[in-house]
């Protein structure tokens, strides 16, 4: 059903009046071969329907005027005959007021409909806009923070340790002037001048630290690839590196580290690492991180399959299941909408989504998803989608947290939280 109106509301509003008429025809032959003893008036309300939904309640009403004509017109050409001439006026009047009500009461819910779209719209372009601001500001507080962690570094190596050079320097000529003299004080000169070099050292470790040096990155692989052709030259036993894609560590620290393990423990690690990989699966159901298709969650036959909770990460799946009191199945999309990022809706597990509500009986979806701008953003798209789906979609609350503060308390939480308000009973 959901295809079909999608596909009506991209048609051009000509084509969708040719519909209407096209629809009304068709009706309107079946109901003279049915005869006029078998009433098909109710039928007439479906092009009725499309055509205010679709084109507006102008053509609805001249829609309506001719189904009454075409129904009148199709029971007297099948040989209905009145007592009196009022009769059929009077049923045709009857069931104009009928279509008219109706015509207004689809009319009134569409310009709802679009308001609310509108509304989304808006909502959804000002958080848009508004991850995009935050997205700068985080990108010039980055760089401001490099910037002063790159002077900072700088200072360190070449204000501090020259000058605790130079200390050095001064030291040890002080030093050698004192063993020329055979003074006792030499040997303090020289226990300075090893405390200077000291801190030099210290000085320029803290200044990496602050600034590292940018290792190359495709280091490891020239060196795998030169341990390989050293293999092959010393042992005359052909030896071939061959990876992709290629490997790249950034962190000194992790080099080191594998570096100094012994050889046979590293390997044993990669293949216990590559078997973990290759027993992780992703639920073929919900998508959600398990050994086994279906996961232990969607095979349960005790979960309550009514229930249906939407969250972003499987790590927030195991975050809902730790409370004890979620006893439904879940779904994961696997991430939430992000268009500075690129992430739209077709990379997220959104249209799995509506396939599983459409071939299960669902009652209700609780949207579970961050209450960030990412989290609300997806929310709002995925309360749009499934509204007129006849579920009902719920948000989880939010607000104050359990044992909290109200005057360490931020604006946004408080008002969330008067939002979420609910009655003691």
């Amino acid at each position: 059903m959901v295809p079909l109106i999608q596909a009506l509301e991209k048609r051009s509003r000509p084509g969708l009046i040719l519909v209407g008429l096209a629809v009304l025809v068709l009706i309107g032959i079946i109901d003279y071969l049915t005869g006029f003893e078998i009433l098909f008036s109710v039928f007439y309300l479906l092009e009725v329907g499309l055509a205010t939904w679709f084109v507006g309640r102008r053509f609805g009403v001249i829609m309506s005027i001719l189904s009454v004509l075409v129904w009148i017109g199709g029971d007297m050409a099948a040989g209905a005959h009145y007592s009196r001439p009022f009769v059929p006026i009077w049923n045709a009047m009857i069931l104009l007021v009928l279509y008219f009500i109706v015509v207004w009461l689809l009319a009134s819910l569409r310009r709802l409909h679009d308001e609310l779209e509108n509304k989304v719209r808006e909502r959804t372009l000002a958080l848009t806009q508004e991850i995009a601001e935050r997205s700068r500001l985080e990108k010039e507080i980055l760089e401001v923070s490099e910037r002063e962690q790159r002077r900072i570094g700088h200072d360190l190596h070449d204000s501090l340790c020259q000058h605790l050079t130079g200390t050095a320097l001064a030291g040890q000529v002080l030093g050698e002037k004192l063993e020329a003299r055979s003074l006792p004080e030499a040997a303090g000169a020289r226990k300075i001048v090893e405390l200077v070099e000291s801190g030099i050292t210290l000085a320029r470790n803290l200044a990496r630290g602050i600034y590292p040096v940018e290792m190359e990155a495709e280091g490891l692989m020239v060196a795998f690839e030169e341990l390989a052709h050293n293999i092959s030259t010393v042992s005359k036993v052909t030896c071939v590196f061959d990876c992709d894609p290629p490997v790249l560590i950034h962190d000194a620290a992790v080099a080191t580290r594998v570096a100094k393990r012994p050889v046979g423990e590293v390997r044993e690690l990669a293949e216990s690492l590559v078997g973990v990989k290759d027993k992780i699966v992703s639920c073929g159901t919900c998508f959600n991180v398990t050994d086994q298709d279906p996961c232990r969650i969607c095979a349960d036959p005790a979960r309550d399959g009514r229930l249906l909770c939407v969250v972003e990460e499987p790590n927030d799946l195991l975050a809902m299941e730790r409370t004890g009191e979620y006893r439904g199945r879940y779904h994961v999309l696997q991430g939430a909408l992000s268009p500075l990022d690129g992430i739209g809706p077709d990379d997220l597990k959104v249209r799995e989504l509506l396939a599983r509500l459409e071939a299960n009986a669902v009652g209700e979806v609780i949207l579970a998803t961050n209450p960030n701008v990412e989290g609300e953003a997806t929310a709002l798209y995925l309360a749009k989608l499934l509204r007129p789906l006849g579920l009902r979609v719920t948000r989880i609350a939010r607000g104050l947290p359990v044992g909290g503060d109200l005057e360490y308390a931020d604006q946004v939480t408080l008002s969330k939280a008067l939002e979420g308000r609910r009655e003691i009973s």
